[in-house]
Formats: C-alpha cells, sequence, structure tokens
C-alpha cells in the first residue's frame, strides 16, 4: 500500500473527516487507498496554524491525543488535480 506523510494537525483533519484535500507540488497517476502517515513533528508555522489548532477540539482533535510517526487513517485517493492560482484584485 502507498503512503503519504502529513505533518500533524493535518494528519489528524484528515482522518476525522474535517481536511479533504490536500495540496502537493507533485502529481501521481495512483488512485485507491493510500495510508495517511503523521509525521514525528507538527506544523507550527504562521497565524493560520495557530488558528487550526485554536479550532481543533471543535473536531475532537486535542494535541496530546495526536499521533506522531504512526498511520493514522487509511484513506481513498480518487483524484489528483492541477490547482490554478488565481488573484481577484480589490
Amino acid at each position: 500500500m502507498k503512503a503519504i506523510t502529513i505533518l500533524e494537525p493535518w494528519a489528524s483533519l484528515i482522518a476525522c473527516g474535517a481536511k479533504k484535500i490536500e495540496t502537493r507540488s507533485w502529481s501521481t497517476q495512483y488512485r485507491g487507498l493510500i495510508a495517511i502517515h503523521a509525521a514525528k513533528d507538527q506544523d507550527k508555522k504562521g497565524e493560520r496554524i495557530r488558528h487550526i489548532m485554536a479550532r481543533a477540539e471543535q473536531y475532537g482533535i486535542v494535541i496530546p491525543e495526536m499521533q506522531f510517526g504512526a498511520v493514522v487513517v487509511i484513506a481513498d485517493l480518487v483524484d489528483c488535480l492541477q490547482v490554478q492560482e488565481t488573484r481577484e484584485d480589490m
């Protein structure tokens, strides 16, 4: 089975169904079951991460309960799309 490593809290948000899209700089032709592996470290960058962490309990995720360095869920990779950057000037 293929696997992908994702930083916490993102891996746990995928596991509980709160995060359904993952972005990467590369594409894959693979479709099917994929193990979501929580990295040994957590994402600590920026204000956005702090905001997500503050709301994590809404999804039943508490930092001490997060898994690190382990597979947290088996997901079904159904598609891989190219992200197009857009900008709206206001």
